[in-house]
């Protein structure tokens, strides 16, 4: 789950708020913040990546480009 967008983050953030549930990354599962900061490392600028995440009760992909 996010807490909290860092606001040295606020600038990079795909459009995740306080509140929403992780659950896949490019179609692999997440199961721990663990899976996806290694899943994360040794990706390239401008790679695209697909979040699935929960929002209020509903499932909905979240699409953008690494910087």
């Amino acid at each position: 789950m996010v807490a909290a967008i860092p606001l040295e983050f606020a600038g990079a953030n795909p459009g995740l708020i306080a509140g929403d549930v992780i659950y896949e990354i490019n179609g692999t599962r997440a199961k721990t913040l663990e899976e996806l900061k290694a899943w994360l490392e040794g990706k390239k600028n401008k790679e695209p990546v697909v979040l699935l995440i929960e929002r209020s009760g509903q499932l909905t992909y979240l699409s953008f480009e690494l910087e």
